[in-house]
């Protein structure tokens, strides 16, 4: 694998064009950021117009990158001095470099500020507010304006009160009026949008309103689901003609669809609402005797038209319900609220703007208008540069934005207005499809109006793409483009995913034939309905109490966590390529992302289920920190050091470690001094603090004289704080009492203490930010925290990181990181639709819409402007929601996995199956707009490759694969997990775990605890009847039913086929137990080595080298590597003939297995546990009894080795039993076929019962004289 990366012929444009510009379209893994660097480091290098590296505008979209690329800069140009030390321009760019434009937006608008303040009379002494901050003074400004509005009563403003926030608060009224004045600020000029935003309430006429954009947009929308609806109809009739027989189906679906097509070619709104309401569905024709047709694909034919029915008829209410007059009549009265909105949020922009000046402060918002109001101007003609904006014009020779997808239209203006444009100088690299910052109001579409007029050619205004990828393997990349090449279409997000679009590999990864790499993509789906979820049957996922019920979050993370455990197993893991050490190593925990939509809610309990594993995993979930009980306890103080008389947090604080009262203690506090007698906890406890102060008052009360006591100590304690609030500054003051109170040095000794402590120095850190605010004291400082909990402006909590850890995070988190193993979860997580579904819906380009509220009558009715703006709210939220899944999809370096969960999952397959048309490229527009999930989308994509062929079989679905994806070689994998498999999966690894558990328990004497024995015995043992059940044990190893057969054949014929001695009998048990519990793996070294070994122990060492070699290389210089390792004694090598296994590999069964491993088909070493009816393991003369019948007994083991091949498996067993000196080579093959046949035919049966495949050949390879035995 290279790590030097050589320019493709693009990247090789990019970094090379001058003098136009430039619009780059970066895929994912593209290496922008290299060419970027690049791209800076050839311009102020270029021979022929060397340029100063301080007359570049580098803009990038956060600190921490824009960070990164100054660093890559002054790295490659102190390597450029390196090369050429005599080089006195090179040498001048070292020392500019540390001045270098390589910033933020909000850093170069603070500069454009700083130095020109002067241009728009701000006072040059101005900061940037806090966050907190900025919302007291909201609320400030907005309590003070409502009060003013309620003291006038106007009409208007009441009757949109009591519209808008009904009950005993306005704080619905409030949240309104800081939604739309965060959609003003996001436009250049705040105020003149929001005078657009009443435009469409003017009209007069349908004439007028149908030129509105909105309506224009709708119209559009409404003429595509009608198109559609007719394709599906086109479907149906070519079922109808297939099938034959059906021409009375054929009849009433022609007409129906000619009327569908007729309405969905009217262009304009009222020939719409015309054609859709003359639409008539005919009725479902009876099938007469004579007809032919499949009752089935009638009833799949009428489902369909049904929906489309469904369809038409939602159409017809949502939209064309009203008249002209009546639609004109509801606009108006949604207007008359719409515009008592838009000026109670232009009255709170004024005031809000004029107290951020009194206290001179400037928030983010405010950096970018104010710096545009110094760069540009407004004129009767648009937007006109200023005299400073030609300044930076001439200061800058190339003006170079990354991530310009995100940008809005604030900053494009800034970033035009000091641009060139003879010859233009502007070089925007971006990637559209990764434009997840909607809810920022980035404008995605900024990015989409240059990409569909920039030219591929040679020009002033020119687009490259760079659509190589060298991050990922080719199965990723290749699954990704099976799906976006269905899913994502301008239609829905605003991009098409065409060639230009795809991804292409860039990268060769090195090959790997020892071990599994890579691999296809595995779309993993659960089904949550195979067993109930309070079945005793069901192992639960994540601990042994089998009464708890889990969600089907814990059982996807269950399923996340069995996946994870095979792909980190020693013996079978995937192996990823290490970048640092340039080779193949196995996958480990940190190598693994599992990226959710959204954290909240689903990270606590992953981790949860994936601890209970023993797998290690973190989340960050950039949140936390208020919720954490140290914080939580000190806030709680401040408040009661502000005002003691709040129950709350005085009774948290009392119950805390500071105060040390338990619940009884509170309880009895109440008890004695009720809410009628002390209205709140404060008077209650010092009132029984004087109460009880004389021990005599106390005398028939025990313990109260002494609370009474606490209760004055904890009180005078209190007061000092409170008297210490009113000279000391809020920093100090929490100094002091964490350490008066001994609560840092008690969160000290806690678990996670560090933790703990980092959390409280922040806590000291927020305390001495907010001294540096316009707010002072304790009360503003718990205002200050209330309302950044309100808001929901959390802060992670300190975390202590493991190294070797699974990562749990945000797709959003993700975006521009990258993983070798990628697990997207939670697929079946519906959206959020909460902004669609509220009271009014707010949008950049159509303004606002609400309901036709009429407060005469009191009614309220949805308008049509209203259904359109969802419609279109919808749509955009899908597109951004495409996006979020492109970017989770493209975070994978070398294996990506996609998970989730659905009830009845195969009723949703077979639904997905039949409503997909599968020889179509791209899925429907009614599938992308319908969908209410990621699975949606996936599975309805995924249906159409052929790996879905199987589950069609499954399912009894007949459908012919010949769609273009069913042509698709992306590979693709896709496994229906159960969560009775899981439980299975589950209780083998309990066992296992418990297995190693009482193997290092007993590694010394390998004997029970006679006490602890008797003791459990003694009250927990059941005394059952004399029914032979009784006497039969529940669990067999393979080795007991083998030795149990020998004595029973012994005793019925008398033929000895038992091994020569006890110690035979007791090596073949105890290499049985080796295999399931390898002491290699868990005893200290110093015990396994020995000074002698036995026959045991040898054979035990034989199929420990069986399990290891790779037999395709040279297994004397791997014996070598395994002593070196020291996996292997001296002692031991002592006893191993190296020739028996190079005999091996010569053999017809060794060359199999050799070209086996070469193929990845030869696994070993698997453990089993199998099911057995309890009949099967009774002797001859022993019946059950009718209720007994049906119990099981469970049947364990390891199988050596097993071969799968194309048509059938090849089970393979060694055996190191010494053959008796007067026995023949045949006569020993045979002792060794009897002896071991029951064995082999578990070890069959559990293999078949796993895979699902037939076990044709069952072998054993005796080592002693190195030859086959076929059983």
């Amino acid at each position: 694998m290279a790590d030097n990366m050589t320019w493709t012929s693009e990247q090789k444009q990019v970094i090379d064009l001058r003098d136009r510009s430039l619009l780059v379209s970066a895929a994912a893994g593209s290496g922008k950021t290299a060419v970027l660097v690049q791209r800076i480091i050839e311009r102020i290098c270029d021979e022929s117009h060397p340029v100063d590296i301080d007359r570049l505008l580098v803009v990038t979209f956060t600190n921490a990158a824009a960070g990164e690329m100054r660093e890559r800069v002054q790295a490659a140009i102190a390597k450029r001095v390196e090369e050429n030390p005599d080089n006195t321009h090179l040498r001048r760019q070292e020392v500019l470099a540390g001045h270098a434009h390589i910033t933020t937006i909000d850093s170069f608008c603070l500069s454009v500020l700083r130095e020109h303040f002067q241009e728009i009379e701000l006072d040059p002494g101005f900061r940037i507010a806090d966050e907190g901050e900025l919302k007291l003074l909201q609320a400030d400004v907005l309590e003070a304006l409502l009060e003013e509005e309620y003291e006038q009563a106007s009409e208007s403003f009441i009757h949109f009160m009591e519209a808008y926030a009904p009950g005993k608060d306005d704080e619905r009224a409030v949240q309104l009026i800081l939604q739309l004045y965060g959609f003003a600020v996001a436009n250049p000029r705040p105020e003149d949008w929001l005078n657009h935003c009443i435009e469409s309430y003017g009209a007069e006429s349908m004439e007028t309103l149908e030129k509105q954009p909105w309506m224009c947009t709708m119209t559009e929308q409404l003429r595509t689901i009608l198109s559609e609806t007719a394709a599906l109809y086109k479907r149906m009739i070519a079922v109808c003609k297939d099938e034959g027989g059906m021409e009375s189906y054929e009849s009433v679906l022609l007409s129906e669809q000619q009327m569908i097509e007729y309405a969905s070619e009217a262009s304009k709104y009222d020939e719409l609402r015309e054609r859709v309401n003359l639409i008539r569905f005919g009725s479902k024709p009876r099938k007469k005797k004579t007809d032919s047709f499949s009752e089935d694909k009638a009833k799949r034919v009428w489902d369909m038209r049904e929906q489309a029915k469904k369809q038409i008829k939602s159409l017809s209410e949502d939209y064309f319900a009203d008249d002209d007059e009546r639609l004109l009549q509801k606009q108006h009265l949604a207007g008359v609220q719409v515009k008592e909105l838009v000026r109670l949020t232009h009255a709170f922009l004024l005031r809000y703007s004029a107290a951020k000046r009194k206290k001179n402060l400037v928030d983010f918002g405010d950096l970018e208008h104010l710096a545009l109001n110094v760069l540009s101007e407004k004129t009767s003609d648009g937007e006109k540069p200023t005299l400073v904006a030609a300044q930076y014009r001439e200061s800058f020779e190339e003006i170079m934005i990354d991530e310009y997808q995100d940008s809005n239209y604030v900053q494009e203006l800034i970033l035009t207005s000091i641009s060139r444009t003879d010859p233009p100088n502007l070089f925007m690299v971006g990637d559209v499809k990764q434009s997840i910052y909607r809810f920022r109001l980035a404008r995605p579409e900024l990015f989409m109006e240059k990409y569909e007029t920039y030219t591929k050619e040679e020009s002033e205004h020119q687009k490259i793409e760079l659509h190589q990828n060298f991050r990922s393997r080719k199965s990723v990349l290749d699954s990704v483009n099976f799906f976006f090449y269905q899913l994502m279409h301008k239609a829905v997000g605003n991009v098409e995913y065409d060639k230009d679009a795809a991804l292409y590999p860039g990268l060769v990864y090195e090959p790997c034939d020892t071990h599994p790499t890579g691999g296809a993509t595995e779309l993993m789906l659960l089904d949550l309905e195979d067993v109930t979820e309070d079945s005793d049957d069901v192992v639960k996922p994540d601990n042994d109490d089998t009464q708890a019920v889990y969600s089907s979050r814990e059982w996807e993370a269950a399923m996340i966590a069995e996946k994870i455990r095979e792909i980190t197993d020693p013996e079978s893991g995937l192996y990823i390529w290490d970048k640092e050490q340039k080779t193949y190593r196995l996958t480990e925990y940190r190598d693994i992302a599992i990226l959710l939509r959204t954290v909240s809610g689903w990270a606590e309990e992953l981790i949860s289920v994936l601890l209970s594993k023993g797998i290690s995993a973190s989340a960050d979930t950039g949140s936390g920190y208020f919720s954490a009980l140290e914080v939580q306890t000190i806030l709680n103080l401040l408040e009661i050091i502000d005002n003691p008389l709040q129950d709350i947090p005085l009774a948290a604080v009392m119950h805390s470690p500071i105060g040390h009262f338990s619940s009884e203690e509170l309880a009895i506090i109440r008890a004695e001094e009720p809410p009628s007698q002390c209205k709140h906890l404060y008077d209650a406890a010092t009132s029984f603090a004087q109460k009880y102060s004389d021990p005599a008052d106390a005398k028939n009360k025990e313990g109260y004289h002494e609370l009474a006591g606490r209760l004055r100590t904890f009180f005078n304690q209190l007061e000092t704080y409170r008297r210490k609030s009113r000279y000391l500054l809020l920093r100090e003051l929490l100094v002091y009492v964490l350490e008066d109170s001994g609560y840092y040095e008690f969160i000290s000794a806690m678990p996670g203490a560090a933790t703990r402590k980092a959390n409280l120095d922040m806590l000291l850190e927020r305390a001495g930010a907010f001294e540096k605010t316009s707010y002072q004291g304790v009360f503003q400082f718990v205002r200050y925290i209330n309302r950044l909990k309100k808001y929901s402006v959390d802060y992670a909590s300190a975390q202590e990181l493991a190294q070797n850890q699974v990562r749990v995070m945000s797709i959003h988190k993700s975006k521009g990181l990258e993983f070798p193993v990628c697990f997207v979860a939670g697929l079946g997580k519906s959206f959020n639709k909460q902004d669609v579904n509220a009271s009014m819906l707010f949008s950049v380009d159509y303004g606002i819409a609400t309901d036709a509220i009429d407060p005469t009558l009191r009614t309220k009715e949805s308008t049509v402007m209203k259904q359109a703006m969802r419609s279109q709210l919808m749509i955009e939220n899908l597109g951004e929601e495409l996006r979020v899944l492109y970017v989770a999809m493209t975070r994978a370096r070398e294996k990506l996995y996609l998970t989730g969960a659905k009830d009845h999952l195969f009723d949703y397959l077979e639904k997905k199956i039949h409503e997909t048309d599968k020889t179509a490229r791209e899925l429907s527009y009614s599938q992308l707009t319908m969908a209410g999930s990621f699975l949606d989308w996936i599975t309805a994509a995924a249906c159409k490759h052929k790996s879905f062929k199987a589950i069609y079989e499954q399912l009894g679905i007949n459908v012919p694969f010949d769609g273009v994806c069913y042509k698709d070689e992306s590979p693709l994998s896709v496994l229906l997990v159960t969560k009775s498999s899981l439980s299975m999966q589950t209780s083998l690894w309990r066992a296992e775990e418990a297995m190693k558990r009482t193997a290092l328990e007993n590694w010394k004497t390998k004997t029970e605890d006679e006490t602890a024995k008797n003791l459990i015995e003694s009250r927990f043992l059941v005394r059952y009847d004399d029914s032979p059940l009784s006497k039969l044990q529940a669990a067999f190893t393979v080795s007991e039913l083998k030795t149990r057969y020998e004595e029973e054949a012994f005793a019925a014929s008398g033929s000895d086929i038992r091994e020569p001695a006890a110690q035979l009998i007791k090596q073949e048990s105890e290499m049985q137990d080796q295999k399931l519990l390898p002491d290699e793996e868990l005893l200290p070294e110093f015990l396994q080595q020995k000074d002698k070994m036995s026959g045991a122990a040898r054979g035990t060492l034989y199929h420990w080298l069986f399990e290891h070699f790779d037999f395709t290389g040279d297994l004397r210089a791997q014996l070598s590597s395994f002593m070196q390792q020291e996996l292997i004694s001296t002692e031991e090598r002592k006893r191993i003939r190296i020739a028996d296994f190079e005999y091996f590999v010569q053999t017809p069964l060794g060359k199999k297995v050799k070209q086996a491993q070469e193929e990845g088909t030869y696994h070993r070493e698997m453990p089993f546990i199998l099911g057995v009816p309890a009949k099967e393991m009774m002797e001859n003369d022993k019946k059950l009894s009718e209720k007994d019948e049906n119990e099981y007994v469970s049947v364990q083991g390891v199988i050596d080795a097993w071969i799968d091949g194309e048509d059938y498996i090849t089970l393979i067993d060694f055996k190191t039993d010494k053959k008796p000196e007067d026995m023949t080579d045949e006569e020993f093959k045979e002792l060794l076929k009897k002896r071991y046949q029951v064995q082999l035919s578990y070890y069959k049966r559990a293999l078949m019962q796993m895979t699902k495949r037939p076990v044709k050949e069952a072998c054993i390879y005796a080592v002693s004289i190195g030859q086959t035995i076929f059983c």
